[in-house]
């Protein structure tokens, strides 16, 4: 039933919005990025190859909407057997000609809360971007490193890293298409440290504005 409805509202926004572009993290980690007020972004992450419940055993419906200037809140539902929704919000803190930073919580649960916060700082420089932060989860402080390659108007390299016991490092590609760059895909490999495992990860979404 809960997946029905998500579905019936991931429909309805599809259906009310007008396209738009803005992608606010990597494979792994969040950016200080926040999508601009009345915009919002709706995808799908898979990583077809982990778990033992075939393709879309760790398939996630991801939600973003830019409420205000500098203030983005979104819902993530995930398809494994504990089937959580959560819901996460970030907020800039402090946005310089050269550099912005942004705080924000993942985590928010419809069952169980597990807060995660980060505080997470990006260069605004081009070609390359660099992304610098720490977050605070199952009691446990981690570093968390990323950095961006605009190859082209549509097409960046990226890859990121955690650290800790359970960290990972992931590398890949962003690609935005369409008449108004409104969809977006995300792949790439991520290689944990825990099981010493890799994982292809797909993202694909579209941006809205509404």
């Amino acid at each position: 039933m809960i997946r029905g409805l998500f579905a019936a509202i991931l429909l309805t926004v599809a259906l009310c919005c007008q396209s738009w572009s803005a992608p606010c993290a990597l494979i792994q980690i969040p950016t200080a990025d926040v999508i601009d007020k009345n915009q919002c972004y709706i995808d799908t992450a898979i990583t077809p190859n982990s778990g033992d419940g075939g393709f879309l055993s760790d398939c996630v419906f991801e939600s973003c909407f830019g409420v205000k200037d500098g203030f983005e809140c979104g819902f993530d539902f995930a398809t494994d057997s504990v089937g959580e929704g959560v819901f996460f919000l970030k907020q800039h803190i402090r946005k310089h000609s050269k550099w912005t930073a942004a705080f924000g919580i993942n985590g928010i649960g419809l069952q169980d809360i597990s807060l995660n916060p980060y505080i997470m700082f990006s260069s605004d420089t081009e070609p390359v971007r660099a992304h610098i932060g720490v977050d605070y989860i199952e009691d446990e402080c981690r570093v968390m490193l990323g950095v961006e390659r605009a190859v082209s108007d549509r097409f960046t390299l990226i890859a990121d890293w955690i650290s800790g016991a359970d960290g990972a490092w992931s590398a890949g590609f962003n690609y935005t298409f369409g008449r108004e760059d409104e969809w977006g895909l995300m792949a790439g490999v991520i290689k944990s440290r825990s099981d010493d495992d890799s994982y292809l990860y797909i993202n694909i979404g579209r941006s809205f504005q509404f």
